[in-house]
This record gives structure tokens, C-alpha cells and sequence, in this order.
């Protein structure tokens, strides 16, 4: 409405007005003066209240809980008491128009606009007059032929004559009539749609104010959409409360904002602010991190995962993954500062590590950082982990995977645990170290190796990076899917037990029916409702089934009125069992053994190659020995496992 009018709407007005008022009186006396004062009232409406604003001679009603919950009437209530209605004279509002729009522009649109609707109200009203008139002068004729000092004997045929006559007369009158009311109206619509739109209006009649309106406008839709220069409350406050201090130890310039989630069993994911055709996302300042807090929220409420990428022109923002407790002491211990260490769940660990870039070239601070990266994950943390700009999980936002749900159905957050913040000296003097012998490196490597070797070993490496990739990505969904196959066995075998059926005896969509109903009420959202059904249910059932709208349904009747109606009431006494037999099943398919089964195989690798490695150098005389000049020990960063030039 504000994008086609330019005229502030009634919920804007409320937001940045009456709730103030709503938020801070004392008594129902004085919110219900305030209120009028500014155009407004607080009334009740079925089991709960409507904000109804008094503009132009028009009442719009806002709904109080869309500006705060503790605008609703039960906020209301708790805090000043049962509702006291209160007879007040209501201001009535003329139209305002939206911030950095022109006044003058807005106040003859709005004449323009007027006038065309009144006359449409004139057009309709003098159409009804003609029309009563035509149908009474009808009415007085046939009244007249039927009066009885006429005698119409042996005239019968005469008077049905006139009778038709006169009907047909006033038929075509009045179609003559209407076919000018539609040839005026459609006139008139004509110039309605000229000033149906604020935009195309401008652009006709004062085209010198056209960039400035669109700007007013585009800012005005942007402010609806990303919540921009409104004040943040709640949940909203603390999570951007949380972002500010932990923006205070990272320092990056920018920050990549990325959801991620699921549609139809396959992975998908949204960056924030990324240009459609370029596909590149330069990401946001902190300032403009506020504005987009309310849109991660929900997207975070639909289940998916949030992650920051921070992006400087002058710091590698290191991030060291998949830490565990002990591992991230060592880390520290061994000299590694990082600025921030953030628990992304139970036990598990990412640490980001703040290196300044040199500034001398781009794609050879580019490599250093990889380099950096690389060896501080082989040691530390993920040891696939080897780009210095790689995404990590917002601090305070659920990390959503369903292993790590809670017994309430919630999801644990991601916690800050450090915030030293500040640059790692150790590294410092590391990425000085290497850009020193950059060039000679370079042409080290060039001289020993042939190009056309070095293209086909990039080309293979490349290959064999990209297939372990796939493998991994394929095995992670794989391994979630087994996680929702798991899920759905579980209640199936629980619920036919509960109904004491068979399998072979119980109807299929009822038990899934079933099923849908007590994942409801273990806290799953209506997208993983759906994403387990369409999991599980195939199984042993064939390709009969379109699943994906059999699991929708399904989900949805899950959701309906009665059946929250049922899980308040007669099921909330199995919620606690239905959680329980979701943590065994997930406990007995994911073995805590096998979750670092990976790492373990690849650092018993390196330990034997290294291993290998002293033997032959060793045997060769080549073994090396301590330097005798402190001064001359030069740190090569993390370990000794392959980490930096020798």
C-alpha cells in the first residue's frame, strides 16, 4: 500500500506511535486518551484486542501483537489489569506521507486521486437516480393501466398489449442507461489508473521528482521487509546484543550471512544480499547487520543453519574447525591466539584466528592465508579444512541438527566462549616469514618441476579434492537421512505397539498419521514432519505414493486445530516417553565411537609417514640438528607435519 500511495500505513504509524503509549501508561485511562489523541484506539475484538487507527475518515485496524507482545491484550492485562473501556473523542488523522517524500508531490497526488474517486461516487450515484427514476415512472404506467374506473372489458388483449409495451420501453431504457454508466466508469477507470500508482503518476505529471520519490519509496518497502532503523526488542535485542560483542573481537569489515537448509531431501542454501547475475555476495557492515536480524530469525525458526563469514580487505579471519575440548587447549597452549572461540555445540568447537594480511599482492597474501589455514586445521581441527575465508555458525542461533535436539524439542545454541580479540602474534611473525621466502619458493618449485606435470597434478588433485567432496556431502545426507529413517522406525514400531497391531494388519497412512502427530509433539517443526515421512514411510511400501504430497498432508493434518487441541490435552503425558524413544533410536544408529573414526585414521597417517620420513633421513645423514644460535630457530608455524617452507 505505502509502495503504490506513498502514504504512511496505518501499522507504520502504530509501530513508531501508539506503541510507545501502549508499552509505558500507567492506566487504561491513560492509554486510551494518549492513544485518541493521535488517531488512535484499543479496543476488544473476539478473544483479544484490534489497534484501530481514525485516518481520512477511514478505520484500519492493526493487530497489537504484530508490534510487540506485550502490546496484546493479555501483555495489556498482566500489566495494568482487567480492560477498562473509556468514552473518548477519537482524532481523526489526514493521510501522511513516508519519510523523505515530497510534500508537495504527495498532497496533489492525493487531490488528483480524490477528485477521480469522487467522481467515480458521482458517476454511480446519478446511474442509481436515473435508474429508480425510469423504474418508478414504470411502475406509476402499469399502476395507472390497472386502475379501476377504466373498464378494460372485452380489451383484454389491449391491455396485456400496453403492459409489454411499456415493460420493453423502460427495459431498453435502462440498458441505454447502463451502457453510458459503463462507457463514463470505464472512462474514469482510465484516469483512476494513472493515479492508482504513485510511481507511474510522478513519472507523467512531475518527472523531476521521479528519482527522489523512487528512492523514498524503495527505502520505505526495504524498512517493512528487513525491519531497517527500527528498534529491536526480545529475542531480536539479544541477538543482535550478541553479534555486537562478539563483532568487538573479530573486527571483520564485512560479514557474509548464509542460511542454510532443505527442500525436497536436497541441500540448499541462501546468501544473504548475493547479486542474482554476478552470484557474488560482498556481504554487510555491523551497522547493516542490524537491519537483516529479524529475517535470520526466521529463517533460524524454520530450521535451518546460520553461518558468518567475516571478510576484511586488510585480516585472514582463520577459522579452525571441529576443535574438541582438548585440542583447543593445545592450540592455545602452543602459542595460537585466537579472537574468538565459539562452542557451535556440546563439546565441539571453532576458533576464528586474526592474521593481518601484508598488502603486497593479493593472490600471494591469498595463498599464504590457505597455507595458514591448511596447517592449523591438519593440527588442530578439520583436517579438510584448508581456505582462509570459510563460514562459521552465529553465535546465539541453534545449531538445528537432530542429533543434538533436547528432550523440549529446542536445539542448543551456539555459545561465544572467547573473546580475547586482537591479532595472533605467532602468526604474524609466521606469514612475515613466508612472504620473505615467497619468491624463492616460487622459483624453487618452478626449476625442480615440469609444467606440463604440475598443470596434470593440479588437474588430479583438483579431481580427487572435488570427488571427496561429493563423497563427504553424499555421506553426510546419507547419514541424516538414516537419522530420519530412524526416527520414523522408532515411532512406527512404538505406535503399532501402543495400538497393539501388526504391521501387516495396520493401515499405512493412519499409522503415518500417527506418527506425524507425535513428532509434532516432540517438538518438530512442520518441515522435518514432512522431511521424516518422506524418509521413512516408502520403505517397503513402493513408488505407488506422489511421497512428497502424501508427506505434506500428512504433516498438515499433523498441525491442525484438533490436534493441538489433543497434545495440550489428552497426549501431553506421552510427550516425555515419544522424546525418549527419539534420543535412543538416534543414540543406537550414531555410534559415539565412529564420530572422529576419520581424523584418527588420517593423523595415524601422518605419524607413519613421518616416521618413515626420520628413518630416511636418518640412514642418509640428513637427520636435522638444533640450531646453536637462539636468534637463528626460525617458527614454522603449526607442528612440524608438512606446515610452511623448509
Amino acid at each position: 500500500m505505502e509502495h503504490r500511495t506513498g502514504e504512511q500505513s496505518a501499522a507504520r504509524i502504530a509501530a513508531e506511535e501508539a506503541l510507545p503509549i501502549l508499552l509505558t501508561r500507567e492506566s487504561w485511562g491513560d492509554v486510551h486518551r494518549d492513544l485518541a489523541a493521535i488517531g488512535y484506539e484499543y479496543k476488544l475484538k473476539g478473544g483479544g484486542a484490534v489497534l484501530v487507527a481514525h485516518i481520512d475518515g477511514q478505520e484500519i485496524g492493526v493487530k497489537p501483537s504484530d508490534l510487540h507482545k506485550k502490546a496484546a491484550l493479555k501483555g495489556m492485562t498482566d500489566r495494568l489489569g482487567p480492560y477498562e473501556a473509556l468514552a473518548v473523542e477519537v482524532v481523526d488523522r489526514r493521510p501522511e506521507p513516508l519519510p523523505d517524500m515530497p510534500r508537495e508531490v504527495f498532497d496533489r497526488f492525493q487531490a488528483e486521486k480524490s477528485a477521480t474517486v469522487e467522481k467515480s461516487t458521482d458517476i454511480h450515484a446519478q446511474h442509481e437516480h436515473m435508474k429508480m427514476e425510469l423504474q418508478k415512472e414504470r411502475k406509476e404506467i402499469l399502476k395507472a393501466l390497472q386502475d379501476p374506473s377504466t373498464d378494460w372489458t372485452g380489451k383484454g388483449v389491449l391491455l396485456a398489449a400496453m403492459q409489454k409495451v411499456t415493460s420493453e420501453y423502460h427495459k431498453d431504457q435502462i440498458g441505454s442507461l447502463t451502457e453510458r454508466y459503463k462507457e463514463k466508469i470505464q472512462s474514469n477507470r482510465q484516469i483512476m489508473d494513472k493515479v492508482s500508482d504513485l510511481e507511474t503518476w510522478v513519472s507523467l505529471n512531475c518527472p523531476q521528482y521521479s528519482e527522489q520519490v523512487k528512492s523514498a519509496v524503495d527505502r520505505a518497502s526495504t524498512q517493512v521487509e528487513l525491519k531497517i532503523d527500527q528498534p529491536l526488542t526480545g529475542e531480536l535485542a539479544e541477538k543482535y546484543t550478541a553479534f555486537v560483542e562478539y563483532h568487538k573481537s573479530v573486527g571483520a569489515e564485512r560479514y557474509r550471512i548464509t542460511s542454510k537448509g532443505e527442500k525436497d531431501g536436497k541441500p540448499i542454501a541462501y546468501v544473504f544480499g548475493r547479486d542474482p547475475e554476478t552470484k557474488i555476495a560482498e556481504g554487510f557492515t555491523a551497522d547493516e547487520v542490524h537491519k537483516h536480524i529479524g529475517h535470520m530469525l526466521r529463517f533460524a525458526k524454520k530450521g535451518e543453519h546460520l553461518y558468518f563469514t567475516p571478510l576484511s580487505e586488510t585480516t585472514h579471519h582463520i577459522l579452525v574447525d571441529d576443535l574438541n575440548r582438548e585440542r583447543l587447549d593445545k592450540m592455545r597452549a602452543d602459542g595460537y591466539n585466537p579472537s574468538v572461540v565459539i562452542e557451535s555445540s556440546p563439546g565441539n568447537f571453532q576458533a576464528i584466528v586474526n592474521v593481518p594480511k601484508l598488502g603486497e599482492d593479493k593472490e600471494r597474501d591469498k595463498l599464504i592465508g590457505n597455507k595458514i589455514s591448511e596447517g592449523l586445521n591438519r593440527v588442530y581441527g578439520d583436517v579438510n579444512l584448508s581456505g582462509a575465508i570459510h563460514p562459521h555458525r552465529v553465535p546465539e542461533f541453534p545449531n538445528a541438527k537432530i542429533k543434538y535436539m533436547a528432550e523440549d524439542g529446542s536445539f542448543p545454541l551456539a555459545k561465544v566462549t572467547h573473546k580475547d580479540g586482537g591479532t595472533c602474534n605467532k602468526l604474524t611473525a609466521f606469514s612475515l616469514y613466508m612472504n620473505e621466502h615467497f619468491d624463492y619458493i616460487m622459483f624453487k618449485n618452478k626449476v625442480k618441476k615440469n609444467p606440463q606435470e604440475d598443470q596434470e597434478k593440479e588437474a588430479e588433485l583438483k579431481r580427487q579434492k572435488e570427488a571427496q567432496e561429493q563423497t563427504k556431502q553424499t555421506q553426510e545426507h546419507e547419514q541424516k537421512r538414516q537419522d530420519l529413517v530412524s526416527l520414523y522406525r522408532a515411532h512406527k514400531k512404538a505406535a503399532l505397539r501402543h495400538a497393539n497391531l501388526k504391521e501387516e494388519e495396520a493401515n499405512a497412512s493412519r499409522v503415518d498419521a500417527m506418527i506425524a502427530v507425535r513428532l509434532r509433539g516432540t517438538g518438530h517443526n512442520k518441515t522435518q514432519v514432512e522431511a521424516i515421512l518422506r524418509a521413512g514411510a516408502p520403505e517397503g511400501r513402493g513408488d505407488a505414493h506422489k511421497w512428497a504430497e502424501y508427506s505434506q498432508k500428512t504433516a498438515e493434518h499433523a498441525f491442525s486445530e484438533e490436534n493441538t487441541r489433543k497434545l495440550r490435552t489428552q497426549f501431553s503425558r506421552f510427550v516425555k516417553q515419544w522424546r525418549e524413544i527419539e534420543r535412543k533410536a538416534l543414540e543406537k544408529d550414531v555410534p559415539v565411537a565412529v564420530k572422529d573414526e576419520a581424523r584418527q585414521k588420517q593423523i595415524t597417517q601422518q605419524q607413519q609417514q613421518q616416521q618413515q620420513k626420520k628413518s630416511q633421513e636418518k640412514k642418509h645423514g640428513l637427520e636435522r640438528k638444533p640450531a646453536i644460535k637462539p636468534k637463528q630457530q626460525v617458527d614454522r608455524g603449526p607442528g612440524s607435519q608438512g606446515f610452511g617452507p623448509r
